[in-house]
């Protein structure tokens, strides 16, 4: 349905309310709006996802060649100790 949205302002003007100031269409900011945004926000979200097994996979690798311990790793959250 978007993307008949997106066909539709594209072939079709939009309207502006009386008495306001007519604006120039720019179908280059439709396309980064509609086009480039989403998947620059994908990437982000993609990359932020990707991140903690991507680091786990190079500590894995650091300790299977024998250049960290495991004794080298902080907990990630303070233990609280009573």
């Amino acid at each position: 349905m978007s993307t008949a949205l997106v066909l539709m302002n594209v072939l079709v003007p939009l309207k502006v309310m009386p008495g306001w100031p007519t604006e120039p269409f720019s179908p280059l900011h439709l396309i980064l709006l509609c086009v480039v945004g989403p998947i620059l926000v994908l990437a982000l979200f993609s990359i932020i996802a990707w991140t903690p097994g991507l680091l786990r996979q190079r500590r894995a690798g650091e300790v299977a060649a024998g250049l960290s311990d495991d004794d080298d790793v902080e907990p990630s959250s303070p233990q609280i100790q009573s």
